[in-house]
């Protein structure tokens, strides 16, 4: 009886360990998840977070490689002159304003006052252009031949024959005719030119050629595979980001510099009179 009443007892307090031990496996789990659910380690001094791990220089160099095996080594250049050709190009024209022009004084014989010729021209009116640019579209790179026939045109050919590697640039045009009095300032854009007497509108008028930077999305290059490019005389190793000028490589170097009209302040290497100093360019 009292072998039983033991065993009872020990079997009790086994009961009682496991019961404290899972507890203890739950105070675990809880204070993981206070923890950021496995986001850290417990060190010498605490929890210290991921975040403070020391970087190596493999860790380092691992994700350089990662980035130069996705982006490249001209990725900057290709989306920067994609970025041009698709929105600020559109955008420059937007911003360039109209063309306000109107005839010269034609010298006429037997009139020597310059008034008296003006009233037989124009009389109290004189009539105004205004032309208007609209939407810019760009072609494929084509070259222009001796016979006036146009033909696509590759990289390799530029460079062989000595040709800028370039792409035609047409934008839609709209002219407004005026009659204002001779005595107003047409090149003020806030001068009203009142209600137009004709408007004609030409669509895709050519506008002249834009160099096309090779394997960006403009190029004929982009969509092409290897054996492609090899048939095309290209080499498949060749990433792009340079132009075909009269049949040489240019390249446009990047350059950092301080942008204008901000004001810049440079802490003062001491000894000094000043503790700062302001800088700004215009």
């Amino acid at each position: 009886m009292n072998f039983g009443d033991e065993t009872g007892m020990e079997g009790h307090g086994m009961m009682m360990a496991e019961q404290q031990q899972q507890q203890y496996g739950n105070d675990e789990m809880m204070m993981d998840a206070e923890g950021g659910g496995g986001g850290g380690y417990e060190g010498e001094d605490g929890m210290i977070d991921i975040d403070e791990v020391p970087v190596t220089q493999e860790d380092s160099w691992a994700v350089i490689s990662a980035y130069f095996e996705e982006k490249g080594l001209v990725r900057q250049q290709l989306d920067s002159f994609d970025e041009f050709i698709q929105n600020t190009m559109q955008e420059l024209v937007d911003s360039s304003g109209d063309i306000r022009v109107s005839p010269e004084l034609q010298h006429m014989v037997g009139y020597n006052d310059d008034e008296d010729a003006d009233d037989v021209q124009f009389g109290e009116t004189k009539p105004v252009f205004e032309i208007k640019f609209g939407q810019v579209y760009l072609s494929k790179p084509t070259t222009v031949e001796k016979d006036g026939t146009v033909t696509n045109m590759f990289p390799h050919e530029a460079r062989l024959r000595n040709l800028t590697y370039s792409a035609p640039l047409y934008v839609d045009v709209m002219m407004n005719q005026y009659r204002v009095p001779r005595d107003i300032n047409i090149t003020d854009p806030a001068e009203d030119m009142g209600e137009a007497e004709s408007t004609e509108h030409a669509k895709k008028e050519f506008l002249g050629y834009v160099p096309i930077m090779l394997r960006s999305l403009f190029c004929v290059l982009s969509d092409k595979d290897d054996t492609d490019l090899s048939d095309l005389g290209e080499c498949i190793y060749d990433q792009g980001g340079y132009f075909v000028i009269n049949g040489s490589e240019k390249v446009i170097i990047a350059q950092e510099r301080l942008s204008n009209n901000h004001v810049y302040a440079f802490r003062k290497k001491q000894p000094s009179k000043f503790s700062w100093v302001i800088e700004t360019r215009s």
